[in-house]
């Protein structure tokens, strides 16, 4: 797929450009309108990225020119305005869509878009191709969007896509390897194939033929497994070891030692913490507090002077010659980027804490202690889920509200 793109800021231009790149696809840069509108007449692009503040000329004038001339080439319009009555004049001009500015580019939804198009142009059959098209983008990655409701992807579900994906092309290939097709699959086809000592990804196999079976594709069916609580033992002693020594050694980090904090007192994972940004924490004269969920938190000493701590002094290769300051609160390597959570991860296992597993052992000992509507709202996780660690953990609501009311009675007198 070619693109070009048209930007005149030296540095989001080569940004933009760099992206697409590593998402396979094939970019030329135009730095001025009069250059926009020779490649756009003249070469055969399948996309225009526009910028409408241009230095010679304004980018609606390229775009009706373009439009006039019969170009039909699908244009996405970058504007810093927001009036919208120029959003309309871009529409009305022949704009496809528009994107304001600033904006973050989703750098693993892009590579994940290519490997799907490289996936799906690897497939030779029409049916099978349009099928897996339907499964994996209109299904799958439509979801991860409405679910991250603009925020950039995470590089777990960008690998958690990848393995649905090949998942159900390892599938269709035994289907295919005996003469059937997930339409005319049957249940007896289906329990040989679990059967089968070759067959793999079963478990992202059974992903496809549920969304199949719901949609009416396939009359096969493999029920889900219930989730019945965390699979390993959960040791509470290294956890509390570990948050003393975080609480007390100042030879460690600063950010390290937050970020440990995060996780083993409140529950957060190494995804959640990463995408944290300055606005989480709120520095007050005399608290300050944590913003999880729509809740705040207030964070105790010592954990309260740490967190001053890393938000005064926020460090990371990003921030070095940086004209503004960076908004996360945990700063990565590329500039305007967080830390990458694989980073944020192997810095917490130097430190003796697996993310998950120590995720699941704070909120497994929280939801014994909060009830799931409270855990929910200081937290930000879903009610369902709260409610569900407090099933497995048999939390006590009432142990909880003996609390409060002898909180309340001591404060009153």
């Amino acid at each position: 797929m070619r693109v070009l793109v048209v930007e005149d800021d030296e540095r989001l231009g080569p940004e933009i450009v760099s992206l697409l790149r590593k998402g396979d696809y094939a970019v030329d840069l135009a730095a001025t309108g009069e250059e926009a509108g020779f490649l756009g007449q003249t070469e055969p692009y399948d996309a225009i990225v526009l910028d409408l503040g241009l230095p010679d000329h304004d980018g609606l004038s390229i775009l009706t020119e373009l439009r006039t001339k019969g170009v039909l080439t699908p244009i996405l319009v970058l504007t810093a305005r927001d009036r919208f009555a120029d959003l309309v004049a871009g529409f009305r001009a022949g704009a496809d869509d528009y994107l304001k500015k600033p904006f973050h580019v989703d750098e693993l939804m892009v590579r994940l878009e290519a490997f799907i198009a490289e996936l799906l142009a690897s497939q030779h059959d029409t049916e099978r191709r349009r099928l897996l098209h339907r499964y994996l983008i209109w299904h799958l990655v439509r979801r991860i969007r409405s679910r991250n409701n603009g925020r950039p992807t995470t590089r777990q579900q960008s690998l958690m896509i990848r393995r649905l994906a090949r998942g159900a092309v390892a599938f269709l290939d035994w289907l295919g390897a005996q003469n059937l097709t997930l339409g005319n699959c049957q249940q007896a086809d289906l329990d040989r194939w679990l059967t089968d000592e070759s067959a793999t990804y079963r478990e992202e196999t059974g992903r496809l033929i549920r969304w199949a079976h719901a949609n009416k594709l396939t009359t096969a069916h493999v029920a889900s497994t219930r989730w019945n609580g965390p699979a390993q033992a959960l040791d509470h002693q290294h956890r509390w070891e570990v948050t003393r020594r975080l609480l007390h050694d100042d030879h460690l980090k600063a950010e390290d030692r937050l970020a440990g904090l995060l996780v083993l007192l409140y529950a957060q994972g190494a995804t959640a913490i990463s995408r944290m940004t300055v606005g989480h924490i709120q520095v007050g004269a005399d608290d300050v507090r944590l913003h999880l969920g729509r809740v705040p938190i207030q964070l105790p000493e010592p954990v309260a002077t740490l967190a001053r701590t890393v938000v005064s002094n926020r460090k990371g290769h990003a921030t070095i010659g940086a004209l503004t300051p960076s908004p996360w609160l945990f700063p990565g390597g590329q500039p305007g980027r967080p830390i990458s959570s694989a980073r944020l991860t192997h810095r917490l296992n130097n430190l003796g804490i697996c993310p998950n597993q120590a995720r699941s052992t704070a909120l497994f000992q929280l939801a014994t202690e909060i009830p799931a509507a409270i855990l929910a709202r200081t937290l930000g996780i879903h009610t369902d889920v709260a409610v569900i660690w407090q099933r497995h953990s048999a939390g006590d609501w009432a142990t909880y509200a003996a609390h409060v009311s002898r909180r309340t009675s001591s404060q009153e007198h």
